[in-house]
């Protein structure tokens, strides 16, 4: 006799699907009755005169069995629906022929392509959104924006100042004073890269402040250290006029030699404020050191995808184009190149000097140079003196840094440093 559920069938019993209409209670248990076609003296006559065979159903097999049976139903229902499908197609077919074929491709056609479409502008707007969190690390080391270390404890006398910009973020600084000549000596705007605070760049600031005799502003960006906001291109921008600014108005400073400082991002900086109309006929000169020709040009050397290579600049949402605004930067500039440099390749800072039409302007290239380190470097400090002593001078004694020019032999330097 078969079982339910079970998947042989009997000698002379077929198995047969069950509706639920079969299913009954006899004296507390759940049986089913199967028509057979060779009933025994076992089997109970049907109510239309054939034969069942009454079986009774676990109550583990009568829901695997209703659930069977359920899902029987639902692929006939399917199974009725795709006919129907096919019937429509085929009668659609025959009213509107090839026709009804051709826009269906066209508009699997177009649909794929706005699709693709879709694709690439939301890819191309994640790429522009994620540039600056990649640009920008004003948190790391971890603590940069919780503790940021004094010029006191390098023992440099200093003012601590809050700017405000165009746009009204408040800016934390240091301004770091020569006690002795403080009205008279050269006054260095220092621009930071891309990450940490000015805390971190004293024991370099110690080293420009007693070689070369000058004051330093170190600006600490929006959205780093103790400064308000977020960074961005713009604000950056902003924050470098801010500083400018406060030179220009602050009394006890020399008007006539301000000099900026950028290292890494801050030397795009640096360039946009040298090469900006209201500013530059301000400045005295320009330090570059390890920076970029733009940031699309750096991302295609740093980026290990060559897909890199074909994003638009416009999809990029900082770009810092410092190679296309050094053109117009007249002023007296020192480039200094780490040839050690792994992160900004020295032939970024070569082409910068190339382009750039200043008279005025020196290569200098140390040869075990990093990008973080070369200031560390054998001559380095001496090297910045000699620049900004003479830069001074060509403002003292002949009208200004634009009418000097320099000997061939002094346009571009090679230093065969250790790190000290």
């Amino acid at each position: 006799m078969a079982k339910v559920g079970d998947s042989r069938t009997a000698p002379g019993v077929h198995i047969v699907d069950i509706p639920i209409t079969k299913l009954f209670n006899k004296q507390g248990v759940r049986y089913v009755r199967i028509p057979t076609e060779d009933p025994t003296g076992s089997e109970t006559p049907g109510p239309s005169g054939g034969n069942y065979t009454e079986l009774p159903i676990p109550h583990s097999q009568l829901s695997a069995g209703v659930a069977a049976a359920g899902a029987r139903g639902k692929y006939h229902l399917l199974k009725l629906l795709a006919q129907l499908a096919c019937v429509g197609c085929f009668v659609a077919g025959r009213r509107c022929g090839p026709t009804l074929l051709i826009a269906f491709i066209v508009y699997l056609y177009v649909n794929g392509i706005l699709a693709l479409g879709v694709l690439l502008v939301s890819s191309m707007r994640a790429l522009y959104n994620i540039c600056d969190q990649l640009l920008y690390h004003p948190e790391q080391p971890e603590t940069s924006r919780t503790h940021v270390g004094l010029p006191s404890t390098m023992n440099l006398p200093y003012e601590e100042v809050t700017l405000k910009t165009s746009d009204g973020v408040r800016l934390h600084s240091f301004l770091i004073k020569q006690e002795d000549n403080f009205e008279s000596a050269p006054t260095i705007l220092y621009l930071h890269g891309n990450a940490g605070n000015i805390g971190h760049r004293l024991a370099h600031a110690q080293g420009l402040f007693h070689t070369s005799k000058v004051n330093i502003l170190l600006l600490e960006y929006r959205g780093y250290g103790r400064s308000e906001g977020t960074p961005s291109e713009s604000g950056l921008y902003r924050d470098a006029l801010a500083g400018m600014d406060f030179l220009l108005n602050h009394p006890g400073i020399d008007k006539r030699y301000i000099i900026l400082f950028g290292r890494s991002l801050g030397g795009a900086v640096a360039v946009y404020v040298a090469s900006h109309q209201k500013y530059s006929s301000q400045l005295a000169a320009v330090i570059l050191e390890n920076t970029f020709t733009s940031i699309p040009s750096l991302a295609k050397v740093i980026v290990p995808y060559k897909a890199i290579r074909y994003v638009p600049r416009i999809f990029y949402k900082s770009v810092f184009p410092s190679e296309d605004r050094i053109s117009r930067i007249c002023c007296p500039v020192l480039f200094v190149s780490g040839l050690a440099d792994t992160l900004i390749p020295p032939s970024m800072m070569r082409k910068l000097h190339t382009k750039c039409p200043a008279n005025f302007k020196r290569l200098v290239t140390f040869e075990s140079g990093g990008h973080n380190q070369t200031w560390q470097c054998r001559d380095y400090f001496e090297i910045c003196r000699d620049f900004v002593e003479e830069v001074k001078s060509a403002v003292d004694f002949n009208g200004g840094p634009e009418s000097t020019v320099w000997p061939k032999d002094q346009l571009s330097v090679h230093v065969t440093a250790d790190i000290l």
